[in-house]
C-alpha cells in the first residue's frame, strides 16, 4: 500500500527527471496563508464583531445628532427671544445651509472621504454649539447658524452612508431603522436633558453641554473609523 506523502516530499526513485532520483526532501511545515481560516490573529475581533461595534457606534452618534438637532429646533426659539434675533430667520438659514452641507458631504463620501469627514463634521458641530454660548447679538447668532448647520448636515449624510456601507445586505433596513430611532431618542431625551440644564443654569451652560455632547460624537466617530482603505462590506471604486 502506498503511504500518503508529506507536502514537499518527493517519492523515492521518482520520475521527475531532476537527476536526484531516490532523494527525499524534508517535509515543509504548512504555513497558514494570511487572511485564511477562521482565526484572525491574536487581539483581533472577527469581522462580524467589528461590524456590530461599528453599528453600535452609529447608533450612539445618531443619538448625539438628534440631541443637537432637537436643541436647534426647540431651544433656539427661547434663545432668540432672550437675545433679540428672529428665530424664523435663524432656522431658515440653518435649513438652507444644512441642505447644502448634506449634498456636499455626499460628494465627499462618494470620493472615499467619509472616515475623515465624520469626526471633522462632529467637531464643526461642537464648535458651532460652543460659539452659541457667546452669540449675544443677532449678527453673531446668524453667523454661528452657518457653522452649526454645516456640521449637522455633513454628520447626517455621512452617518447614513456609514450604515449602508457597514451593515450586511440582509440587515441594512434594520440598521437604518436603528439609526432613525436613535436620532429620535436624541431629539426627545437629549433635548429634555439640555432643557433641564437651561432651567437650572443659563443658555451658555446649555450650549456648553451641547458642545460637549457633539465632541463625544467626534470621539466615537474617530474611534470607530476603519482608517484608510475600503469600507467593510462596500469596496471602493476608482
Amino acid at each position: 500500500l502506498a503511504l500518503p506523502r508529506a507536502r514537499g516530499e518527493e517519492p523515492a526513485g521518482g520520475t521527475g527527471g531532476t537527476g536526484h532520483e531516490g532523494a527525499v526532501s524534508p517535509a515543509r511545515p504548512a504555513v497558514p496563508e494570511v487572511g485564511q481560516g477562521a482565526g484572525h490573529g491574536p487581539g483581533r475581533a472577527d469581522p462580524e464583531s467589528r461590524r456590530e461595534l461599528h453599528l453600535a457606534a452609529v447608533v450612539a452618534m445618531g443619538f448625539v445628532t438628534g440631541t443637537v438637532f432637537g436643541a436647534v429646533l426647540n431651544l433656539t426659539v427661547l434663545h432668540a427671544r432672550a437675545t433679540g434675533y428672529q428665530a424664523g430667520v435663524w432656522l431658515g438659514e440653518f435649513a438652507v445651509v444644512a441642505m447644502l452641507a448634506r449634498y456636499g458631504a455626499g460628494l465627499l463620501v462618494d470620493r472615499g472621504w467619509d472616515e475623515r469627514l465624520l469626526p471633522a463634521a462632529f467637531a464643526v458641530m461642537a464648535a458651532g454649539s460652543a460659539l452659541m454660548m457667546a452669540a449675544g447679538t443677532p449678527a453673531r447668532a446668524y453667523a454661528v447658524a452657518v457653522i452649526l448647520a454645516a456640521g449637522y448636515g455633513a454628520v447626517h449624510t455621512t452617518l447614513v452612508a456609514r450604515v449602508v456601507a457597514r451593515a450586511p445586505a440582509e440587515r441594512r433596513g434594520a440598521a437604518a431603522g436603528w439609526l432613525a430611532t436613535s436620532i429620535d431618542l436624541g431629539v426627545g431625551l437629549g433635548v429634555t436633558a439640555l432643557g433641564r440644564i437651561l432651567d437650572a443654569h443659563s443658555f451658555p451652560a446649555m450650549y456648553g453641554a451641547m458642545a460637549a455632547v457633539a465632541l463625544a460624537g467626534a470621539l466615537v466617530a474617530r474611534l470607530s473609523s476603519t482608517g484608510p482603505g475600503p469600507r467593510p462590506g462596500m469596496p471602493r471604486s476608482g
